[in-house]
This record gives structure tokens, C-alpha cells and sequence, in this order.
């Protein structure tokens, strides 16, 4: 699914704002555009043979819980879980 949409610096302020009392206060970094978080998740296929269902569904899991703990930097190119 490709998003069109990007983040704002007003989304990201209200992400950290959000999360902010469960990270680090040196977790977010901001820059003219947006703040993001100092650690990301990334959804590459990893080794030939692990873009199964199940790894699929494993990966989305992490995304989310990552989503959930503060993490707002997704590395999800194109190329990424056979997309």
C-alpha cells in the first residue's frame, strides 16, 4: 500500500508530545520538517525464503508495538516484503 500523505512537523509534535513520559527526553530529535524518533524499525525481507505469512504477520506485529512504544521512523521502501 503506498501512503502519499508525509509527516508534519505539527503530527510528529503530537506524536512525541503522546509518547513522551515512556522515552528518553533525548529520544526525539527534531529537524526543520518533522521530529523523529532516535531508534526506527525497518521491514526488509531479511533472508531469501522468510517473506512467508508468517513472518509477515510477525513483522506487522513489531511495527505495531514499536508504533505503540514510541517509535515513529519506518523504513518500509518499496523493495521491502515484496512490495
Amino acid at each position: 500500500m503506498k501512503i502519499s500523505a508525509k509527516a508534519t512537523l505539527e503530527g510528529t509534535k503530537n506524536y512525541r508530545n503522546k509518547h513522551i513520559d515512556k522515552c528518553a527526553p533525548e529520544h526525539f530529535r527534531t529537524n526543520n520538517e518533522f521530529i523523529a524518533s532516535s531508534i526506527g524499525i525497518g521491514t526488509y525481507i531479511g533472508h531469501i525464503g522468510q517473506a512467508d505469512e508468517k513472518t509477515n504477520h510477525q513483522v506487522t506485529q513489531a511495527i505495531i508495538e514499536s508504533v505503540r512504544q514510541g517509535i515513529n521512523l519506518i523504513d518500509s521502501a518499496i523493495t521491502y516484503r515484496e512490495q
